[in-house]
């Protein structure tokens, strides 16, 4: 009898477990040490029992909506000032305490994307030292990491391996991508409030991988992209691609040593990568996949805007001619995805390097990208990098060239130098030419002698005379040909014959202008 009755209690428990536990799932972008941001409609979303009603409280805030017949609800937070308090978020479900978030900030969120100088950690570069002294400080700093190379075949509930930590520490300051890093710490202290950095990066990256599905078939170039890696998925063999990776790698292993022990580098320089299931590719080279499994669960998270560090891998081919129409569609699917049509973004343009490529036409797309996206800028680095590495380690000036487009464009600080020399127009005659800049509002400068200019004259591009003229470059043929275009620092190692400037430090931009192509 007594068996009995254990029996029956124990079944009525199991009954009344959903209404006495509630079941709120969020995904790990709303976790312990997170950061909200500040002056926005911050949305929340997760997973409840279907038909529950969920509250969250945060602050003097209380906010509620009822999950859907799939259990997922979502709402927003009303705008919120900086706060350096650290505060705890409540879930309900039910009236039940479902999930509590500690130590959340409110301050100004940035997303970091792009590939390895992004990704590149702040350990590796030369202002480390100095930085680990500082980071000490910076618990008001927070960031959001992640497995960035995650692919999903669909877009994935949560990021893989995804947490926030406090930036306080000689270790966490490493940890961080030093380009994010760098560009926070000046962004905390100039405007005297929290900020949240969510790393999204990873080395080798096309922009076809940050790009979801239902927007490649606006540009014909990833739908063809698209279609070829399908047509190498029906072929694939991952079992076979993965016992022949085993017996290269041990050789490349072998190799490696060899190398080591006579002080030079292995041939190739690098190893094999190691096939993935889901691809017949490299994650980094894989259409939609690295959007599906790293972007995608962060859709919808309320952050200021996106630092986007690419290109290099974007720099031949076809990837190059179509590098405009992807990088606008890249843009204008996660505006979409991050329900804010006017997300601002700013990125970076290419850094010199000793390398024959197509640097100069890239750095070229860039810059006119910011011609159609915007609220956008593009930030030059072309007196910046290393002639034969392609990961400059100097990230602060990078950092710091960040920050300044971002308190000029975002928080309205005109005072701020942050926009580099553009040409505006060239005027031609003869064996001469004007070039004129826009200077925005500093004059032009030059550093020693003229150089970078060059012309073009019966079909060649010729070393050129250069002389400055208040906001415009007089250049001249030095044969005295006829000149139909010139060009300046059209070269991918370009940082030595880096010679005009804005009063304010700020290197002008590379440029080409062809008269029979206006």
């Amino acid at each position: 009898m007594r068996l009995l009755k254990l029996v029956v209690l124990a079944a009525l428990c199991w009954q009344l477990l959903p209404s006495a536990f509630a079941k709120i799932w969020m995904p790990s972008i709303f976790s312990d040490n997170m950061m909200l941001q500040r002056g926005a409609f911050v949305r929340i979303w997760g997973e409840a029992l279907p038909g529950a009603k969920v509250v969250v409280s945060f602050g003097d805030q209380r906010k509620s909506a009822q999950a859907d017949a799939n259990g997922k609800w979502s709402l927003s937070l009303d705008k919120m000032p900086a706060s350096k308090e650290p505060r705890e978020m409540v879930v309900y479900e039910n009236k039940k305490e479902g999930k509590r978030i500690r130590n959340v900030l409110v301050g100004e969120v940035w997303i970091l994307a792009g590939q390895s100088n992004m990704q590149w950690s702040a350990y590796n570069t030369t202002d480390f030292e100095k930085l680990a002294e500082r980071a000490g400080k910076y618990s008001n700093m927070r960031y959001f990491d992640q497995r960035t190379k995650t692919l999903s075949l669909k877009p994935a509930r949560d990021s893989n391996g995804g947490a926030w930590f406090a930036v306080n520490s000689r270790k966490s300051a490493g940890a961080c991508s030093a380009v994010g890093i760098y560009f926070g710490e000046r962004l905390m202290k100039d405007l005297d409030v929290p900020v949240g950095l969510v790393f999204t990066a990873l080395g080798a990256s096309k922009m076809s991988a940050w790009i979801p599905e239902e927007s490649v078939s606006k540009l014909k170039y990833l739908e063809s992209e698209w279609e070829k890696f399908w047509e190498e998925m029906r072929a694939y063999d991952y079992r076979k691609a993965h016992a022949e990776w085993k017996v290269k790698s041990a050789a490349w292993d072998a190799e490696a040593a060899k190398a080591k022990a006579e002080k030079r580098k292995p041939v190739p320089e690098y190893r094999p990568f190691e096939p993935v299931e889901l691809s017949s590719r490299m994650p980094a080279q894989t259409p939609v996949y690295l959007y599906n499994g790293v972007i995608a669960p962060l859709a919808g998270f309320t952050v200021r805007g996106v630092l986007w560090y690419q290109g290099e891998s974007d720099s031949y081919g076809e990837s190059l001619d179509n590098f405009c129409g992807q990088f606008e569609l890249l843009v204008a699917s996660w505006r979409e995805k991050f329900m804010n049509p006017n997300m601002p973004f700013i990125w970076a343009q290419l850094t010199s390097l000793d390398r024959q490529s197509g640097w100069p036409m890239t750095r070229w797309r860039q810059l006119q990208s910011a011609k159609s996206v915007k609220p956008g800028a593009v930030v030059n680095l072309i007196d910046l990098g290393e002639k034969n590495d392609v990961h400059p380690r100097d990230k602060a000036s990078v950092g710091q060239r960040f920050e300044n487009v971002a308190l000029r464009m975002v928080y309205g600080e005109d005072k701020v130098p942050a926009y580099a020399p553009e040409m505006s127009s060239v005027s031609y005659s003869g064996n001469s030419a004007s070039v004129k800049f826009n200077t925005y509002g500093s004059g032009l400068v030059g550093k020693g002698d003229p150089r970078g200019f060059e012309v073009l004259s019966g079909g060649k591009w010729l070393p050129a005379k250069a002389a400055l003229n208040g906001d415009s470059v007089s250049v001249s043929h030095q044969g005295g040909g006829k000149i139909d275009g010139v060009r300046y620092l059209w070269k991918s190692w370009a940082r030595p014959d880096v010679w005009l400037y804005n009063k304010d430090g700020i290197p002008a931009f590379s440029f080409i202008d062809e008269k029979n192509k206006k």
